[in-house]
């Protein structure tokens, strides 16, 4: 009178946790791998392949933090209150200069727009060399 263990076959389907977890694995290894990089994502100007953190913030974070929202929303909700009411409390941008944040909205800015303009020169229907 042994007690035995079902084990359930190999041609079963994934539970929905296992396939969560199938599928956030496949999105980091995709995100993460150098030739995927390559294949679909923006190159940097001086070839350098490595994520910069907008593309970390896009390709990483964002589908994390929609997973965890979705699956969580009153506690995304009271982190999400919890973190502002911090913020509020502490005000650490109140010890930065003003003329820091400016220059380094200056500098996102102007290098967004050079790139911008030189997307629309290449993409001009009589920019072709004559």
């Amino acid at each position: 009178m042994t007690a035995h263990a079902e084990v359930a076959p190999r041609d079963a389907e994934p539970s929905p946790a296992e396939a969560r977890l199938e599928a956030n694995r496949a999105r980091l290894r995709h995100a993460l791998a150098p030739q995927a990089r390559r294949a679909d994502g923006p190159r940097q100007a001086d070839g350098d392949d490595s994520l910069g953190p907008m593309e970390v913030l896009e390709h990483v974070v964002a589908p994390a933090a929609s997973e965890i929202v979705r699956r969580y929303p009153a506690r995304s909700l009271a982190g999400a209150a919890l973190a502002g009411a911090l913020l509020v409390r502490l005000r650490p941008w109140s010890g930065l200069l003003g003329s820091v944040v400016t220059t380094a909205l200056i500098r996102q800015v102007s290098s967004a727009s050079v790139d911008w303009a030189a997307r629309q020169l290449d993409a001009a229907p009589g920019s072709d060399d004559r």
